[in-house]
């Protein structure tokens, strides 16, 4: 039966409209789908830029092994590290596979000078986030650790003041070390170091009111100095503080390490003793930003192992191994975080491995 036109017309209004219809309903149904991914994305994303501030009895727990790292620190260090990276190769993931929960990302004055030290920077805090490794900017500040003035004070602030607000908008997991070790002539200076303290701590909290802050004590960042430092009071405050930084000594009777005798054991837990004891009294949480299983530096610096790994120092491995172990049990007895002295002793940043001849150290560290 032929259709009138009047029908025909019709018809073809009722399926445009209709066609018409489901077109703007399913256009709208993607464009709610496209909406609603978008926020969660959003969302996902903020949540990963802008965490909540995390607390130091938190961020304690999570620090966990740590190792410090010259990524940034050291030009033939960092340009293997960026070389990698261009490679699309996450360096920190690595050292997240092999057991270690922090890193401690050592820098100096040059990270504000050298785009290529700020670039390194960037990459190794980014990455480590990536890799779910909690990085630590740690700041040498050696103008000031060498020539201790009002100067070279309120440079070492203005650096931090630069630096923190860089930073600013990166998750709380990144925290700051103010000065990595407080050796050289600043040990004469405790005025000086307190004032820094209350001159650099207020100046970021401007800037970022939240994140996690370490101080440490003065003579080289002894914990039985703690009964010097002196800091305004911050909730977002915790203590640096290390020994053995350079590894123990078969002569120096302050750091004497042999076969692990009793008094030799009693060197490290008096000085663990030091820190639990004054940070009990005031509430405070503690982490050791460093120790160094053996004295790699001490003598035959440029010695190595078959495969490449440094093996300076008068100790064996199997000296180094019952040392670490010790250490390393202790501290985690009393569940103090620490970071061990450093990454290019145990991994070949050029060749992208772990040294096989000192593994059996990384073993007792990470699970003494």
């Amino acid at each position: 039966m032929k259709r009138s036109p009047r029908s025909m017309t019709f018809r073809t209004i009722f399926e445009d409209s209709l066609n018409d219809a489901i077109v703007n309903v399913l256009s709208r149904l993607r464009i709610h789908i496209q909406m609603k991914k978008f926020i969660m994305l959003t969302l996902l994303a903020s949540s990963m830029l802008f965490p909540d501030p995390v607390r130091p009895v938190d961020y304690q727990k999570m620090m966990g092994v740590g190792i410090n790292v010259d990524w940034v620190m050291f030009k033939k260090v960092r340009r293997a590290f960026l070389n990698a990276s261009e490679r699309g190769i996450n360096v920190p993931e690595i050292f997240k596979k092999r057991g270690f929960s922090h890193v401690r990302i050592r820098v100096n004055n040059d990270v504000l000078e050298d785009p290529e030290a700020m670039k390194a920077l960037k990459i190794a805090v980014s990455n480590s986030l990536k890799a779910g490794l909690v990085p630590v900017i740690a700041y040498a500040a050696s103008d000031f650790m060498e020539n201790p003035s009002e100067k070279t004070l309120q440079e070492a602030v203005n650096w931090w003041e630069k630096v923190a607000t860089i930073f600013k908008d990166y998750p709380y997991y990144l925290s700051y070390d103010l000065i990595i070790e407080t050796n050289k002539n600043i040990r004469y200076h405790n005025d000086l170091l307190n004032l820094f303290y209350y001159k650099v701590i207020p100046a970021i909290r401007k800037i970022d009111p939240y994140r996690i802050i370490f101080v440490t004590p003065n003579d080289t960042s002894n914990p039985c100095s703690l009964k010097f430092l002196k800091f305004p009071k911050d909730p977002y405050t915790m203590i640096q503080w290390h020994f053995y930084a350079s590894g123990p000594s078969k002569k120096n009777p302050k750091k004497l390490w042999t076969t692990g005798k009793k008094e030799e054991k009693k060197l490290i837990t008096d000085k663990i003793n030091c820190a639990l004891s004054w940070a009990k009294e005031r509430g405070m949480l503690t982490w050791v930003g460093a120790w160094m299983p053996s004295n790699y530096n001490k003598s035959h610096k440029n010695r190595k192992f078959p495969d490449g790994a440094p093996a300076g120092g008068d100790y064996t491995i199997d000296e180094i191994v019952n040392f670490a172990s010790f250490m390393s049990h202790a501290l985690k007895s009393h569940r103090i975080p620490f970071a061990i002295n450093a990454d290019t002793k145990f991994f070949d940043i050029k060749r992208l491995r772990w040294y096989k001849s000192v593994s059996q150290i990384i073993r007792v560290i990470l699970d003494p």
